[in-house]
Formats: structure tokens, sequence, C-alpha cells
């Protein structure tokens, strides 16, 4: 073949059945696109490196990189070195043949939200095993990524080093790692994959991958060892006969045995292969037009010529006659066609005739040599196209890399949507459900439901993305369970799905176009006895699927939060607004948002009525857990004892106005003034987080809602008013609760109080990518 892989002749061989089989060869390309920092705690040195292969019945199957292309050219090492080095280019992207891996290139990290322009590709090649059935299969791949760093801290008294310098002497080390299964490779990826590091190590690398299966090989099986029992003292027998081709073939039979049912599986692994090939031609074929058509400009596309175009698929014995039927007396006799539906996913419509082997051999026996020897013809005249397609693919793809990556995000982010959303549960209620629930008893209703879904076994065996990240989706019975509720006209209940239409749903992924001019600033604030750290996470989360957006993690009541919630909420209010000169001079603030835990939310809400300037670009006000009702009707005692020694001991204010405990005259209280200040209905999307396994803020106080306690309390008059103060002004279709359904396996005095479900707001990633993505 003209790509150089090598052709069996089966005519030069005497015994050439006998213990072999067939392998697929598959060819894995990685385009790292670019890398960000987006909260590294180290300054200094980093790249990223790849290694591909299969672990299937606990043997290892390492894939081979090859070839290695970077946009950028490598710095020659035998030149003098330039004035001033390349700091995101410090060593070239290389192949380890030591390792079997790849390394990008090598880069200085000195600052937050930096980015590195990669585009540096690899291409590994394996040979894998086939899997006949149903539709003939590789299995998955296995990708591990490790993000590797090195110090470039001169020894003390020395002189700091040019970065080039010390990038040649550097020793690098994993400090963090992913692994991802790449699922239906043999029916060719071409997938956006963001790889996302630990949150120690917070910085993201996007990643295009393609894989395609190039061709078929023969090669011998090793003989099959008889199972021995490990606690046997027998020696193992003597090693028992491969395998054959005809064993392989049969495979694809209907278990019974002759020369005629020899035929007809031949048929089906013949379809099966070519079949194969043809999807992946036909796929290739696809991507290159599209990529040329949307990524290239027409100058571009002139100067390419003959690399961007697609040649018509020329199909084994089209043009060549068949092949063997013409030496027969039935030559004059059309051949029938075989049809072969691709049934992979993403593949394109209708069916592709193939020419089957039955047909092909007049009244001859079909023997087993006779049968591979044409299959080998047959799988070198499409591998031939394949392989010309697949390298005009990989030559256009470093000129593009950028538009490719930003194409395929949009499709990763749709599906992610999807898979989040097998999680989320979504619920339409009636207005008259504002502010007091039909439901009396919500929370029991949901942590039904909840359970009978991990339970499930469309949970338990949901079908993964193509390129999976192992440590992106909890295991089933400990993934949280969301409960999203908005609110309908009561005769609309039914007639309107509570997800939105499906331009809603286009329009509301990150990487829609954005509907507005300037920055989304986010304000994170902290809770009780917190820190801007702790908000940290969810900044992170955050900025890694709206990369233009401006943080402000807030930190000016970090050292007190047991004082007059007012007085923090000038704080912040002051805070917000110096930040915002700073940063958005003049027009540049687009939207303002908040996002707070806990008693941030008290806070944040004390902030807006003195954040008048930027009422006009309000946006979203979400919090987790926040007592926006107060304590008057706490359940959990042992939180209520707790709040009472902070109060009397500790004299914590705060705590006394959440506690309505500030005047003796309930409607001079802070929590009922709060409630009458004009705030909430301000912004475009008021989403209210809780838990009912979160006892460190009551359920109802959280969302806002009358309890059935207070609505048959006579006392509490003033709960139902701030519930009704606080709702009155916001639209029924901006108000969006949330109740999360947690499955903590611990079981101590921190789940037993509550304080467990209050801190996975701030530590379950999975949690905040489902808020994130929906």
């Amino acid at each position: 073949a003209s790509h150089g892989f090598r052709r069996v002749t089966w005519a030069q061989r005497g015994s050439p059945l006998r213990a072999m089989s067939i392998r697929a060869v598959v060819e894995i390309a990685l385009h790292f696109e670019n890398f960000r920092n987006i909260d590294l705690f180290h300054q200094g040195l980093y790249h990223l490196r790849a290694k591909v292969g299969q672990d299937a019945s606990g043997v290892s199957n390492e894939a081979v990189p090859f070839s290695c292309t970077s946009s950028q050219p490598s710095r020659d090492r035998t030149k003098a070195r330039p004035p001033r080095s390349d700091h995101h280019n410090l060593r070239p992207a290389a192949v380890c043949p030591e390792t079997n891996s790849f390394v990008t290139r090598s880069f200085l990290i000195r600052y937050c939200e930096e980015e590195v322009d990669l585009n540096d590709s690899c291409r590994f090649r394996a040979e894998l095993d086939l899997s006949p059935g149903r539709e003939l299969s590789v299995g998955a791949l296995m990708l591990d990524l490790e993000l590797m760093f090195a110090e470039l801290t001169p020894p003390a008294g020395e002189k700091p080093a040019d970065p080039a310098e010390g990038a040649d002497k550097a020793e690098f080390a994993p400090v963090s790692s992913l692994q991802f299964r790449l699922h239906r490779a043999a029916t060719g990826l071409y997938e956006f994959c963001p790889v996302v590091f630990d949150e120690f190590h917070f910085c993201v690398a996007n990643l295009v991958i393609q894989t395609v299966i190039l061709d078929f090989r023969f090669r011998i099986q090793r003989p099959i060892a008889p199972e021995v029992p490990a606690s046997s003292t027998q020696k193992p027998a003597t090693l028992g006969i491969a395998p054959s081709l005809e064993d392989y073939i049969m495979q694809f039979g209907d278990g019974q045995a002759g020369p005629e049912a020899l035929m007809r599986a031949a048929d089906k692994m013949h379809a099966a292969h070519l079949g194969l090939m043809i999807l992946a031609v036909n796929r290739m074929s696809h991507l290159l037009c599209k990529v040329a058509s949307k990524c290239l400009s027409e100058q571009q596309r002139e100067e390419l010529g003959d690399a961007v175009k697609v040649q018509q698929l020329r199909l084994p014995a089209q043009d060549l006659g068949v092949a063997e039927a013409d030496k027969s007396d039935k030559a004059d006799k059309p051949a029938k066609q075989m049809e072969f539906e691709p049934s992979a996913r993403g593949s394109q419509k209708g069916k592709v005739s193939i020419t089957p082997l039955s047909t092909r051999f007049g009244e001859d026996p079909a023997t087993t040599s006779r049968i591979i020897r044409v299959f080998a013809e047959d799988v070198e005249v499409l591998s031939s196209q394949l392989f010309t397609v697949w390298q005009k693919v990989l030559e256009v793809m470093p000129l593009v890399l950028p538009d490719v990556a930003t194409m395929l995000r949009a499709t990763w982010e749709r599906r992610m949507v999807d898979r989040w959303g097998e999680s989320i549960f979504r619920e339409q209620c009636p207005c008259e459900d504002l502010a007091i629930p039909t439901d009396k008893a919500i929370w029991d209703t949901h942590a039904s439901v909840a359970d009978t879904l991990r339970r499930s076994t469309h949970y338990q065996v949901i079908e993964p993305i193509a390129v999976e990240d192992l440590s992106l989706i909890p295991a089933t019975d400990v993934h949280p369970i969301v409960f999203e509720q908005r609110y309908v006209p009561k005769e609309a209940v039914q007639q309107r799905s509570a997800r939105g239409s499906a331009a809603e749903v286009e329009a509301g992924i990150p990487s829609a176009p954005k509907p507005y001019r300037g920055a989304h600033l986010f304000v994170l604030v902290h809770g009780f006895q917190g820190n801007s750290f702790d908000m940290r996470l969810m900044k992170n989360n955050i900025a890694l699927l709206y990369p233009d957006a401006i943080f402000l993690c807030s930190s000016a009541n970090e050292e007190n939060t047991e004082g007059d919630i007012l007085e923090m909420g000038g704080k912040l209010a002051d805070e917000v607004s110096s930040y915002i000169c700073d940063w958005c001079p003049g027009n540049a603030l687009g939207r303002l948002s908040f996002v707070a835990h806990s008693l941030g939310g008290l806070i944040c809400r004390a902030a807006l009525p003195k954040l008048e300037d930027y009422h006009s670009k309000f946006y979203t006000f979400l919090t987790l857990s926040s007592a926006h009702l107060g304590y008057m009707y706490n359940s959990n005692r042992l939180v209520e004892a707790g709040m009472w020694v902070l109060k009397t001991w500790r004299k914590s204010l705060s705590l006394q106005q959440l506690t309505m405990a500030d005047a003796k005259d309930p409607r001079e209280t802070l929590m009922y003034k709060m409630s009458q200040t004009k705030g909430l209905e301000l912004f475009k999307a008021v989403v209210l987080v809780s838990s009912y396994q979160d006892q460190y803020a009551p359920f109802d106080s959280a969302r806002i809602e009358i309890s059935s306690r207070a609505e048959g309390d006579p006392s509490g008059d003033v709960y139902r008013e701030m519930a009704q103060a606080l709702l009155r002004n916001v639209e029924h279709d901006k108000l969006f609760r949330f109740d999360v359904n947690f499955k903590i396996p611990e079981k101590n005095l921190d789940t037993f109080i509550g304080r467990a479900a209050h801190i996975q707001f701030l530590e379950c990633q999975p949690l905040m990518k489902m808020f994130i993505h929906s």
C-alpha cells in the first residue's frame, strides 16, 4: 500500500490459517489547543504528558506515539539563544519512545488566568483485538494525562536564571493526573474535551481527540493456556491450540457448521469489517468538508487546493468487476448487494451496498484461505482511500485548531447539559405555590424519589459520553440529586416544558453569543466565620465555563462575621463599588451577579440598596442555604443550643439578628426591616438553593416559603409577612428553587447536626457543575 502498511500475500504462505486472527489498526490523534491557568498555587514550568492504551482482561496494550507536530517552530538548540526567550515555548513538544508517551511544549506560568497557546499534536497507533457481535468494536481505549511541574526557583544567593536555561535543566514530576475512557473508538471519534485537573491544581487544557480505524492486520495468536486455580499445586498443562482465522470467521455465523455456514459467516464478517471502514471514510470526508467550509477562508481553500478536496469513494469490486465471479458461467448475472447500515452514533444516514463474498467465488468451493485473500484485497482498497483522507485531515488541523475547538465545544456543552440533567428533576409548580407550597413535606417526597432513582437500573447504566472523564461523575449511589422547581400559571403547568424551549437551552450554553456588552462580574460571598477562600471552588468552576467573566471573592467581612449584618452589607457594597471602578470603568460592566453561602446571602441583601448605581446591571442572585427568614422555626435543637452559646458568650450580634432577638418588637428587628426593603425583584433570576439535610439553615427559611408550622402558628404573622414581602414583587418566572438531596455515607456528628450537608455546598464539585450547566 502507498501508506507503508504491509499486506499479507497468502499465496506465498504454506499454512496461513492456523493460530491467526484479525486485529484493527487504530490511530489516535491528540490536538492540544491551549492551556489556561485558573488557580494554580505555584509559579514554575509546566507541560502535559499523555499516554494511550487499552487495558483489557488485565493485559496492557499501549499505543505507540510516532509523530508530533507543532504550529510554532521548535527552538533550534544549536543556535545562539535570542535575547528574550518565549516563556510559552521553552522546550518543544516531543515523543518519548522509552515511555510510549507524548509531552507538550514546556511553558512558564506566572500569573492567574494566564493562557498559553499550545497547538501541539501527536499521533498514536495501536493494534487492537476485535469483538464480533451486533456491532464490531475494539473496546474502550484509556487516555492518561499528567500535569508535569518543575520548580524554577534558583538556589539561595544565586541570580535568577533565564527561564530557557532553567527549562533545559529542569526535572519535571507529575503533580496531578486524569484518566479518560474513549468509547466507540472503532467508529471514529471527533470530540472536544476540556482537561481539568484537581482542585489543588485548577487549570484546564482544551483538547481535541480524533480516532480512526485505518486497516486490519492478520496476526499470529499466542496459544491459549488453560486456567489453573491459584491454590492448585499442579503444573499448568501444555499450551492449547490458539484460535484460527476460521474460528474468527465463524464467530459471525449462526452456530451451524459446514461450507455453507462458513460462507454465510464470511459474508457477515466481510460486511462488518468493510462497513466499519466505509463509515470511517465517510465520516473523515464529511469532517474535512465541514472544517474546510467553516474554518478556512476562501483564500486558504484556494492555497490548499486538493488538500481539502474529497475524492469519490471507490468500493471494492466496483470498477474491477466482480473479482472471481467473472470467471464463472454466472458472470453475466448481477451480483447481489449486502446493505450495510452504519449504526454508530454520529454516522451518516443511509445504506451502503457491499458486494458479498458469496457472489464472487462462482461454483468453486469457498475455502477459508480464498475468503481471507479476497477479504484482504478489499480491505486494501478501502484502507488506501481512508489513509489519504486521514492524512488530509491531519494536515489541515494545525491551521484551524482554535476554530475547530470552538465549534466542537458547543456540542460538548450540550452533551454535558444532558448528562448532568440525568440527576436533575425539573418540576412545574403553579404560581399559587410561590409562598405557600401545596406539598407541606416536599423534602420527604424528594428524598423518596432520589432513593428510587439511585436504585433504578436506568440510572446505574446511563451511557457515558464518548470521552468519559473517570473523575468527573461520582458513583450513582452517592450522586447528589437536584430538584428544580419553576413557577408557571396554573393552566400552563402541563403545557410547557419545565426545562424551557430548545431555543432557551441553546442560548444558555456558555459558548453561546453574549446578548450584552461588557464584562459579567460575579461577586461571591462567604458565610458565618468563613473567608474568601471558601468560595474558591465555586469561582473556579464558573470561570472554567465562562472564561470572559471576572470575579470578586469578597474579603471585606472575613475578620468579623459576628457583627451587624447591615454594617457588613455596607462593607460589601463599598468593596463591590471599588472593584467595579478599578476593573470595569465607564460602561465596561455588562452584568452583576451574586453567589452567596449561608450568612453571605443576608449580607448580599443588605448591600443591594447601597448599590443603586448598578441596579440596571443586576442579573442573577443565587444563595446556597441562606436563612432569609431567620431561625424562628428551627427544627434542630443542637444547632439551636450552639447558637444560644454563641449569642450569650461571644455576644454575636449577627446571630441575635438572625434569631430576631435584637428587638422586643419582632417588626422592629433587622430581619423584618430587610424583608420590606427593595432588592430581589431587581434581578433577572433569583435562585434559592436548599437541602433538608442541612440543619444549619432551616429548609423553609432558605427557600423563602411559609412552613406548615408558621401557617398554623397564631404568632407566626411576622414570619408570613416577611416571606410574602420578599416575594411580592418577584415575577414568578424569575424565581427558581433547588432542593438538593445528598447521599453522605459518613455517619458522624457533622452529619447528625446537618453541618456536613451545609459544607457540601462549598465542596461538592459535581453539584456546582450541575448548577452551572443547567
